[in-house]
């Protein structure tokens, strides 16, 4: 039975004896990196739900413009890292491919929330934390070009 008084000396069972007292910063560890781990999944939860949404109130304008688009038989995105999404789109005249990536705020990484911020209070020029769409268009080399 470990149900005797933790801050004794030893705390003892039949088959091991312990000192509570000399745990404690193991255990203010393991909590630290419990929240960190349930920071982590929140935060790519978070990222993903506002990517989710910019793809799905694109998705409509993509499909009139471009054959083929998104990723997979379902035309969804792909997540690249924690806070980096990714969808191409194709079948347009002179466009080879564009590549749509959403960069969403570092919420799955409370290190890089904390250095932007104190960098953001240090420094006014410093953008970090917002979330930018980059359209990176490849387009198609023809003869009318002289790229040919």
């Amino acid at each position: 039975d470990l149900t005797g008084d933790w801050s004794s000396d030893v705390c003892s069972s039949d088959l091991f004896k312990f000192r509570p007292a000399e745990l404690q910063y193991e255990i203010a560890i393991l909590g630290a990196l419990v929240l960190y781990v349930l920071a982590s999944l929140v935060g790519r939860r978070a990222n993903a739900a506002r990517a989710s949404t910019w793809f799905d109130k694109n998705r409509a304008a993509f499909k009139e413009e471009f054959a083929a688009y998104g990723i997979g038989k379902e035309g969804r995105y792909e997540q690249d890292g924690g806070d980096e999404f990714v969808v191409f789109a194709t079948g347009r005249r002179a466009v080879e491919s564009v590549q749509v990536t959403v960069k969403t705020q570092p919420a799955h990484d409370l290190l890089v929330m904390l250095y932007n911020v104190v960098r953001g209070v240090m420094d006014f020029n410093f953008r970090s934390g917002a979330d930018t769409v980059v359209r990176a268009f490849s387009l198609r080399k023809t003869a009318e070009d002289g790229l040919s």
